[in-house]
């Protein structure tokens, strides 16, 4: 699937109530700024894909998933605050891409783990990222490859597990 740049939030949105499984997809991206994907209130399942967002190092601008908007009003919209609590994002290859994830308002419960960053992704292939300073958040990150060198322990305000 091709991302292209538009008036959403993303090339995918989801604002719907439930779940969403997303498997087997390759997301591609001239590297426009649009993130590939957003949920406000489903709650993801994504693994097993490709996310390549055309960039390369500090020149990416594209994000591939984020999780929920920047306001506080519950609902439908582009901008509402995360409500698809717990989730998983697992064993997918990010290339080319600034963030694989941005927490936004509420964004709680997610596991992140056994994905592989290329050392195309932004400052060397940051795993989370926060707009939203609001809560703590628990959240899962591990048995994620990094370029060599390792990652970063921590970053954008959450903290990860240092893996090998």
């Amino acid at each position: 699937m091709e991302g292209r740049t538009g008036s959403g939030a993303a090339a995918l949105d989801f604002q719907h109530n439930g779940s969403i499984e997303i498997t087997g997809i390759q997301f591609v991206s001239a590297n426009t700024g649009m993130p590939l994907i957003q949920t406000t209130n489903a709650m993801p399942d994504i693994h097993d894909c490709v996310f390549s967002g055309g960039g390369s190092g500090f020149s990416c601008v594209t994000d591939a998933i984020v999780l929920g908007g920047t306001g506080s009003t519950i609902g439908a919209g582009d901008s509402a605050p995360y409500q698809g609590y717990q989730g998983s994002i697992r064993r997918n290859l990010f290339d080319g891409i600034r963030r694989i994830a941005v927490f936004q308002v509420f964004a709680n419960s997610i596991e992140i783990h056994e994905n592989t960053v290329s050392t195309s992704c932004g400052n060397g292939g940051l795993l989370l990222s926060s707009s939203s300073e609001s809560s703590p958040w628990p959240l899962e990150a591990h048995n994620t490859s990094c370029p060599p060198g390792g990652c970063p322990e921590r970053f954008g305000g959450l903290t990860k597990e240092k893996t090998s």
